[in-house]
């Protein structure tokens, strides 16, 4: 542990998969009463909880740890040597950083991305798991029929590709975020600039983004819908679903939308909260966004489910 700052601290873990995974971890080091595992979305990094993990300590008052992982490939985690990421990968990262954390029971925490992996780890590790909360996420992207096919020959095409990547150079983290809201319009650049403290380094006169930019090529294969639902069903625990304006959510105007707002009847216990903002609301509205989950996440959460609600 370093750098203990704010309420907080780095911490490493050596993956199995022989590369170091960097996390922020917030709350207390010590006997933890609630335990949370807390997950970032595509592109994004550990800082994307940093408005909302202090906010979460002060408005819960209990002991508490929040370990804030940055995936493989991103912040200030390693790349992987062969560039395939995947969800698959992801969840064996978050496995091997569970088992070396040693906790019995915690509650997960996700983001987009994060939320994807976040739901395959609750129904695969269910007498775990205590609680589930999804920002903006209602699990992973699926793909169907020659959809599969199209998508792996993609896929092998990038990974044979040797073509050399020249990184940008900005002159400061605020330039980068910049550029990036040029991707994310939606999103406050105030809250982008979080997210580039952690998700840029410093090189000669300037910086660059620290990702892998192998990110960005497509995964190996991706989950069928009906495997999507039968990971769904598989959830034991408490879901709480936060989920963006629908003007600005990430599920507005993807393929097969449909598809999405049929899954909430497929989880055994969900509670869904529509939050104003866009698809990075717990940055842009942190306040709001830890008044919604942290009597959730105290297990005094006394909305109705609402598994069949509509999206």
């Amino acid at each position: 542990m370093a750098d203990r700052d704010d309420n907080s601290w780095e911490m490493s873990f050596q993956a199995r998969s022989g590369i170091t995974l960097a996390a922020k971890v917030w709350g207390v080091e010590n006997n933890p009463v609630v335990k949370v595992l807390a997950l970032h979305g595509w592109l994004d990094n550990a800082g994307t909880y940093d408005l909302l993990a202090p906010l979460i300590l002060q408005e819960c008052q209990v002991p508490m740890q929040l370990v804030c992982l940055d995936f493989a490939g991103h912040g200030r985690s390693g790349h992987r040597p062969d560039g395939v990421y995947s969800t698959h990968t992801y969840v064996q990262d978050c496995a091997d950083v569970l088992e070396q954390l040693g906790w019995k029971k915690y509650s997960i925490i996700g983001h987009s991305m994060g939320g994807a992996v976040s739901l395959i780890l609750c129904a695969i590790l269910t007498e775990s798991v205590e609680r589930l909360i999804l920002l903006d996420s209602i699990g992973p992207p699926s793909r169907d029929g020659p959809e599969s096919v199209k998508y792996l020959r993609s896929h092998v095409e990038r990974y044979l590709s040797r073509k050399t990547i020249i990184r940008r150079e900005y002159k400061s983290r605020k330039a980068g975020a910049r550029r990036r809201k040029k991707i994310d319009p939606n999103v406050a650049l105030s809250s982008l600039e979080i997210l580039m403290k952690r998700g840029m380094r410093h090189v000669g006169e300037g910086y660059q983004i620290s990702s892998d930019h192998r990110i960005a090529n497509p995964t190996p294969s991706r989950l069928s819908e009906e495997q999507v639902r039968a990971f769904i069903s598989a959830v034991e625990c408490p879901v709480l679903y936060l989920r963006g304006s629908p003007e600005k959510s990430v599920f507005t105007n993807i393929p097969h939308v449909e598809l999405y707002k049929a899954r909430p009847k497929f989880f055994k216990d969900l509670s869904v909260v529509k939050m104003d903002g866009s698809h990075h609301f717990h940055l842009d509205h942190s306040k709001e966004t830890a008044d919604a989950l942290c009597p959730f996440l105290l297990k005094e959460y006394h909305q109705p489910s609402l598994g069949n609600a509509k999206l």
